[in-house]
């Protein structure tokens, strides 16, 4: 008994495809990257550095007048998740995830407004295979936000 498959599957399995695909890169050596010699989040001036992220995080954020809080606590966040330690491979996991949401966005979009299955399977297809998405995802900074 063949059932077609739900409509409203799609999109995930294409965001999961796109995940799996991420995950591998990540597995095979691709991490967070930057075009300078200095890298990591206490370089970035735009952040909190983590000692203060984590010891004062509430004043650290009142006083940051160069920057919206966002990013920092978006930071602070996977900061307590996954601890100092772990706290860019986790980071860049989350970037992951929003990378498969954006390919599950970018099909309901297409599929809304052309109401063609078949082109918004195109369009989730090829962002979910596009360079430029993994790279953000690879890049340590509000991109992916």
């Amino acid at each position: 008994m063949n059932r077609p498959l739900d409509k409203r599957l799609v999109p995930w399995i294409l965001a999961l495809a796109h995940c799996l695909l991420a995950v591998t890169l990540w597995l095979r050596g691709m991490r967070f990257k930057a075009e300078h010699a200095f890298t990591g989040w206490d370089w970035m001036w735009q952040v909190i550095p983590v000692d203060d992220l984590l010891n004062h995080p509430w004043s650290s954020l009142w006083y940051l007048h160069a920057q919206p809080p966002g990013f920092s606590l978006w930071g602070l966040a996977w900061l307590r998740l996954a601890g100092a330690d772990h706290f860019p491979a986790a980071m860049q996991f989350g970037y992951i995830a929003l990378g498969g949401l954006a390919v599950a966005v970018t099909y309901r979009l297409m599929l809304n407004l052309s109401g063609s299955p078949r082109l918004a399977l195109l369009a989730g297809l090829v962002m979910a295979i596009h360079p430029a998405l993994l790279l953000f995802e690879n890049y340590e900074l509000y991109e992916m936000l």
